[in-house]
Order: structure tokens, then sequence, then C-alpha cells
């Protein structure tokens, strides 16, 4: 399961069991790197054995990485006798790409998504968010070393003020901010008929794109005909990596069928990053 605050889902076989370990915790690190879809593909290509369960971009978005029901392999060291993958074990782990290289910075926009995240994780697991040294739940990185003799020393999470991070998410918490609103709840009991809805005829498929053209949204429902089917896909079903644009154009009259549907994009988007969240390299869709 990813949070319904997740913009994308890129899912990295770079994982663990939990071990039947409660989460109580959150581990922020930083990227080391201003290029978050770039560590997203080195956590999925297996070129470095490290993931996270999510990955923060500087423009705010949300990327789901490993399964919250996993642990990511975000903090543990070789040298620390397993401290770091325990603590792993019961926390939800962020890594966030930085704004800059000079003090390694975060955006505000990231500001905002990790402290969205921490509310929405502190309210469905139930552990409070709090700074208070070794009694913290919100961790930096390098307090684990710090505390707990955890993980290895290290400056991460660099520039990033956890302080402020656990402050604001305690903010959007007191607002309530951090619970399901009507409409998510009401989408989320529909899912079944929305799924089926969606996959009318076992012919309908969502597609996925990261920058869509101007007025699409990233997820879009696309029904077409037999003769669309066969052009859009080769090998017993496996989509031809082609562009998601090229995909709209030649289908233009079947997305506005899709956009004038009961279901709207935006509520599709909820739906799939709540309880989908499988996908490919090119598209996040919807099995027959």
């Amino acid at each position: 399961m990813f949070s319904p605050l997740t913009n994308q889902v890129a899912t990295s076989s770079q994982r663990s069991s939990r071990d039947g370990a409660a989460i109580d915790h959150i581990i922020l690190h930083h990227c080391a790197s201003t290029d978050a879809d770039g560590v997203v593909s080195m956590m999925v290509s297996g070129a470095r054995q490290v993931s996270a369960n999510y990955v923060i971009a500087n423009d705010g978005r949300i990327i789901g990485v490993v399964d919250e029901g996993d642990r990511a392999w975000t903090s543990g060291s070789s040298d620390d006798g397993g401290r770091g993958a325990a603590f792993d074990r019961r926390s939800i782990t962020f890594e966030c790409a930085n704004l800059s290289t000079n003090g390694w910075t975060i955006s505000d926009a990231s500001y905002e998504s990790i402290a969205r995240m921490c509310a929405d994780v502190s309210r469905r697991y139930g552990f409070p968010l709090v700074r208070n040294g070794a009694g913290s739940t919100v961790l930096g990185h390098r307090e684990l070393y710090e505390f707990f003799s955890a993980s290895y020393a290290t400056a991460c999470p660099g520039g990033m003020d956890v302080d402020r991070v656990v402050a604001r998410a305690n903010q959007i918490l007191a607002a309530g901010g951090g619970a399901v609103n009507d409409e998510e709840a009401e989408l989320l009991a529909a899912k079944d008929e929305i799924i089926a809805a969606i996959r009318r005829e076992d012919r309908a498929r969502l597609y996925y794109c990261a920058t869509p053209p101007a007025g699409l949204p990233q997820f879009v429902a696309i029904f077409w005909d037999r003769d669309q089917d066969n052009v859009l896909y080769a090998n017993d079903g496996e989509s031809q990596a082609r562009n998601w644009k090229d995909v709209y154009y030649q289908t233009a009259d079947t997305v506005e069928q899709a956009k004038a549907a009961a279901v709207s994009p935006d509520q599709l988007q909820k739906l799939v990053n709540f309880a989908l969240h499988k996908d490919s390299a090119f598209t996040n869709k919807l099995a027959k």
C-alpha cells in the first residue's frame, strides 16, 4: 500500500520483510542529488543496494518506491549490528531530492509534501509526531547514529530542517488535514464499481505520463475499439513504449469519452495511488 497522497509509483524489488514490526517512526534522508527521478531509477534498477518507501522531488511530487508493508533498504549498515535495519523495519522512510548542492537544502514544495506525508503516516498508523532527542518519532538519518549508534556517521539529511517538517505536519493534523476527506472516503467505498467501469469489456487502460500535454491530467482512462487495441498493444498485452501524447492524439475521441465518464481523472489518480500501485516502465494500468 502507498499513501493516497502519492503522485506516482515506481516499485523497487529492493525490500525485505518488516518481520512483524509495528510502524511507529519516520526517518528522513536527503538524496545528496537534485535529480529525484535519477535516484528513483537507481533504486528500481538495483544499481545500488538502497531504496526508500518514498522519494520526494523538488517540485513536491511524492513517488512511491517500496510498499509500506515492506522494509525499505534505507538506513542499514553492515557495521552496526543490524541496528539501522531494525529502525527501517519500524519506520516509513523518505529520500528527499535536494534543491542545491550548496548546503544540500530542499525546496519549499518538498517541505510541504514531506509534512503532509508525515501527517498522513501519523494518522494512519496512530503515533504522534515528536521531536525530543532519542524520544523522537521523526528522525533525521544522522540522529540514528547520534542517539542509538545505528546506521553510520553521516551529515544526512543535509540542510533539511526536521523540526520545521514536524511543526508543519502537526499543524496539518491539528487542522484535520491528515484525515481522508468525504470525497476520498466515498471514492474508496466505491472502488470495486469504479474498477469495473474502467475495465469496460476488458479493453480499457489507465495511462500515466509525468509531463502530460497542457491541460491534461497525469492519469487518463482511454477506451478504444479493437483496431486501436491492435495499434497500441503487442507482445501478449505489454504496452509498446510509445509517447503518451501520441496515444492521446490517436484516440482523441475516446479520451473525450473518458473525460466525460462519471469518475474524474483526479479521482482516478487518487484511486490508483491508493489501490493499484503496480507499475511498468511506461504505464500504470489496470490489468485485464
